[in-house]
């Protein structure tokens, strides 16, 4: 277990992606592949879709190898989506109009002092 602080109802206990196999060389291939991170752990996910409609799945850790692509590709996809959020935060930067003030300021070469 990592430094995953185990709670009972924790927001990110468990979420994951998995992609359809097209094309399946050997009938006994997962029809569905991906990765899962569950209480903090990376795992890679395999899934069989049975001929009742049900899923089974199967779940391992990941290699080394595995694990330094995962956080790779977490990594790029998180300065990614930071890219495009600067980007979009910079469009409306742009467009802001400044704003104007609805009454006159004082004209600063106008000597106010009154005399007694």
């Amino acid at each position: 277990m990592s430094e995953f602080e185990k709670k009972e109802y924790p927001k990110d206990n468990g979420w994951g992606k998995a992609w359809r196999q097209l094309e399946k060389k050997n009938p006994k291939s997962p029809d569905f592949t991906g990765n899962l991170e569950a209480m903090g752990e990376p795992l890679k996910f395999s899934a069989w879709l049975g001929q009742d409609g049900a899923l089974s799945f199967k779940t391992r850790p990941m290699t080394s190898e595995e694990h330094a692509k995962y956080i790779a590709k977490k990594a790029e996809l998180k300065a990614k989506r930071e890219a495009e959020a600067n980007h979009h935060t910079d469009q409306i930067r742009q467009n802001i109009q400044p704003v104007q003030p609805k009454t006159p300021m004082p004209d600063p070469n106008i000597n106010d002092e009154i005399p007694f």
